[in-house]
Parts: C-alpha cells; sequence; structure tokens
C-alpha cells in the first residue's frame, strides 16, 4: 500500500526545521570545541596557582611535613581532593586523601640538567581514579616541582576533573530552554514562509479543476514574482494549445471521417432504393452488385486509410526490425502493377550504389508501414500521369543516409500546394487526377517516414512531374 502523501507545505517547513536543528547542532559543536580549549587551560592555570599556593604556605611553615600540615596548607577555595609530597626519587613523604599510593601517578616535566621545568597535567580516569581516592570521579592531576634546602621536592595535588560539566553546563541549559523555543520560533516561521512558497502553485492547482474540454481556449493567468511559478505557468499554458490543437485535429478528423464514409453509405442506400423501383429484371439487379461492389470497394478503402493514419499517429517509438528496402521496392512494384497496368503507366525500379553483397539498403522500421508509404507516393504519382508516362522508383544507398525516390512526368504541383502537399486532406487541382481520393495518401506517407526518423520532400522536376523524396539515416552497425 503505498504511503499516505505529505503537503508540499508540511514538507518544506519540516526541512527548514531540520535545517534550523542542524545548523544549531553544528554551531553548539563548534563553540564546544573552542569552549574545551578554553576551559582546559583555564582549569589547569587555577590548579598550578592553587598548588603554588600550597606549596609555599609549606616553605614557610616551621613545622614538618605532615599529612597535618598538607591538610591545613590546603586552600579553601583550591578543591583539592588529594595531596602528596615526594622526593626526587618519586618516593612519597607524605599524604592525605589518598586510598592507594601505588596508583598515585608521578609525571615530572621535562628535565634539563638543573632540574625540572615547570609542573605537568595529567588525567587519572575511571577505576583508577576511584581506586586512588574512593570516589567514581575523574581526577585531574599537577605535579609541581619545587626546591627546599638545596633539595628537589614534588608537590602533587587533584581535584575532580569538572571539563565535561563546565562545558556542557551552558549548552544544557540552552537546550532545555532555548532549543525549544528556537525550534517551535523556526517551526512558526518555516510554516509561514512555506505558505508563501506554495501559494501560486495552490491557485495553479484551482485553475487547472477548471479545465475541461469546453474551455480549453482559456488560460492560465496566476499573478506572481517568482521566476518558477511563471515558467510552470507558461509551460502549463503551452500544454493547453498542445491539448486544444489535438482536440480540434480530433474533431477534423471525426467529421472528415463521418462526411467521406457517408457518401459510399449514401450512393448505396439511393442504389438500393432505385433498384426496388420499376422492373426487377437480372441485368438491373447485376447493374446494382457492380455500383454497390465499387462502393463497397471504396468504403473499405477509406477505412484502410483512416487504419493505417490512426496506426503511424498512435506508434510512439521507431519500429527496430531490420527491412530490406529492395524487397520493399520490389514488392510495391508488383502490388502496383494492376493500376500501372490500368493506366497505361510503366513502373521502372532502379537501385543506385548497391550491389550483390551490400546490406546498405537495410534500415530500421516496420516493413508494412515503409510499404504502405511507398505504396502511396506510387499510386499518387500513377494518378497524375498520363498514358505512356513512366513512374521511376529509385533506391539510393549513400555514405550516410538511405534514398526512396518516386519521380513521375506528370503536371507537378502548383507552388502554392508544394509546402501544404503533405496536409491532411489536401488535394491539388490539377485537372489530370484521376483517382477520387481523400488528400491522406500523402499525408499517411508522411507520418510513416517521420516514425521512422527519416525525412520527405517533394520538388517539381525541371522539365515535368515531380519528385518525391525520402531519406532515412543509416544505423550504426557497431
Amino acid at each position: 500500500m503505498p504511503s499516505r502523501a505529505r503537503s508540499l507545505r508540511f514538507k518544506l517547513a519540516l526541512w527548514f526545521v531540520l535545517v534550523f536543528f542542524l545548523i544549531q547542532a553544528v554551531l553548539m559543536g563548534g563553540i564546544a570545541v573552542f569552549r574545551r580549549d578554553v576551559i582546559s587551560r583555564s582549569s589547569d592555570d587555577s590548579l598550578t596557582n592553587s598548588a603554588s599556593s600550597m606549596v609555599d604556605s609549606i616553605l614557610n611553615a616551621e613545622t614538618e611535613w605532615t599529612e597535618e600540615l598538607l591538610v591545613g596548607s590546603v586552600p579553601h577555595e583550591s578543591g583539592f581532593v588529594l595531596t602528596a609530597l615526594r622526593d626526587e626519587d618519586g618516593y612519597v613523604l607524605t599524604s592525605s586523601g589518598i586510598t592507594d599510593l601505588e596508583l598515585l601517578r608521578f609525571t615530572p616535566s621535562e628535565w634539563i640538567p638543573a632540574g625540572p621545568i615547570g609542573s605537568a597535567h595529567s588525567t587519572v580516569r575511571g577505576d583508577r581514579a576511584e581506586a586512588l581516592v574512593g570516589e567514581p570521579h575523574d581526577l585531574r592531576l599537577i605535579t609541581l616541582p619545587f626546591r627546599y634546602e638545596g633539595k628537589l621536592y614534588f608537590f602533587q595535588a587533584a581535584v575532580r576533573d569538572r571539563l565535561w560539566e563546565s562545558l556542557l553546563g551552558p549548552f544544557l541549559e540552552l537546550a532545555a530552554i532555548g532549543v525549544p523555543v528556537g525550534v517551535l520560533a523556526a517551526a512558526i516561521a518555516a510554516w509561514i514562509i512555506a505558505g508563501r512558497a506554495v501559494a501560486p502553485l495552490n491557485r495553479l492547482t484551482q485553475a487547472a479543476r477548471g479545465v475541461s474540454p469546453e474551455n480549453l481556449n482559456e488560460r492560465f493567468k496566476i499573478s506572481s514574482t517568482d521566476e518558477e511559478i511563471g515558467r510552470l505557468q507558461a509551460e502549463l499554458n503551452s500544454a493547453l494549445e498542445r491539448l486544444e490543437e489535438g482536440y480540434r485535429a480530433q474533431d477534423q478528423f471525426i467529421s472528415n471521417v463521418s462526411h467521406e464514409l457517408r457518401t459510399p453509405i449514401a450512393v448505396l442506400m439511393t442504389q438500393a432504393q432505385v433498384a426496388k423501383m420499376g422492373d426487377r429484371s437480372i441485368e438491373k439487379g447485376y447493374g446494382f452488385v457492380k455500383s454497390s461492389e465499387r462502393s463497397m470497394q471504396r468504403l473499405g478503402k477509406i477505412v484502410e486509410s483512416f487504419l493505417v493514419l490512426a496506426r503511424a499517429d498512435f506508434t510512439q517509438s521507431r519500429p527496430t526490425d531490420d527491412v530490406e528496402l529492395i524487397d520493399v521496392v520490389l514488392d510495391c512494384v508488383q502490388s502496383c502493377q494492376v493500376l500501372a497496368e490500368q493506366h497505361e503507366v510503366r513502373l521502372i525500379p532502379n537501385f543506385v550504389g548497391v550491389d550483390d553483397s551490400s546490406t546498405g539498403l537495410v534500415v530500421k522500421g516496420d516493413a508494412e508501414l515503409l510499404q504502405t508509404m511507398l505504396e502511396n507516393l506510387v499510386r499518387n504519382a500513377i494518378s497524375h500521369s498520363s498514358p505512356g508516362d513512366q513512374v521511376e522508383l529509385v533506391a539510393e544507398n549513400n555514405s550516410s543516409s538511405v534514398r526512396l525516390v518516386v519521380c513521375d512526368s506528370g503536371p507537378g504541383i502548383p507552388d502554392e500546394f508544394l509546402v501544404r502537399v503533405f496536409d491532411r486532406y489536401v488535394r491539388t487541382p490539377d485537372g489530370v487526377s484521376r483517382r477520387d481520393g481523400l488528400g491522406l495518401g500523402l499525408a499517411i506517407a508522411h507520418r510513416i517516414a517521420m516514425l521512422h526518423q527519416g525525412t520527405i520532400a517533394v520538388t517539381n522536376n525541371e522539365e515535368r512531374g515531380c519528385s518525391f523524396e525520402v531519406s532515412f539515416p543509416k544505423d550504426d552497425p557497431s
């Protein structure tokens, strides 16, 4: 089951809030990294100052270095949880707050011949820290060297490591108060902005609901300063124009079909009514049958033409079968031979640039449609030819294309009809044609050529007649 669709406004608002939250998280992470270094340095400086103060107190004391001295010298604000005094070999002279002396680290700073330099800081974590002082806290430990009566000693002290508490404290407050307020404000702002963004789309949706076959001439007129909405509106209006043209063509097609079918049917009805009147003789019955046969043949040709045209119109992709155009030409000559003999016209096939081993006249296509295309061109040429004329069918193979040319010796085509000769239902008033056609033959040929990614053109010959040329691109054999 498909998931329920969400509104675009909701999605935009959600994305806005998510981006806001992500930016906040990245920003807080960057601040945390910066604050971590600052807080760490500040804590270590404070620890060093407290340890130095305690060392001064020890050096100024006139009593023996004992645990009581250490405890009594601890500054009130230092927060030390352990203290210890070591000699230069690391032996613990005295200590306070330490559960296990063996766990007390000894990390003197860098040594030079004169002795160690400055203090050293380290961190004791986890079980080791808990075993050291008996409390489950990480410790920050300082080892501070000093001299007393010419001898080297080390003072050690540790405080609870509150780095993460200091670091996360402000962020936890921000997370508890600022983040919910910020997310709520971002959500409200996002909802308003998203509403503003989708408002033109909602208006287009409302306008689209009113589109119907009865008002295809109307166009979308949504005022918007957004470039994207303007482009969308323009594309929708362009689609409506194409749809309107399609409906007009469909209406025209239905009108022409009705008109063309009505004529032979009306003839049949008239002949049938006439046949019932007067004497009923065998000769009169045979005359009616012969007349009916001619009318039915015309009706069949009309239906066949419409079916072929509809098939070509509704075929979306180019057919992919290998078709040998030499066979198409020869079959076309054989199919049109009877019509040519009736009009005393000779059909002459001619193959140029083709030898016995050539396969250059093979194209990708539909053999039946290609033969229909060529037959329409040849029958058109025969119908406009005079007795004794010839119609030449040329199949030519060149480097980049395959051409089919049909040449006749008729009167040619008037110049004003050259640009419209492939339109549907166009018939040239030349006074020569002996066919009562529909004006669909050349339109069918044109549509089939376009379907096969070819081109079709017509030109008048220099002396007389005209030539129809169809060119197909060669397919890359690789």
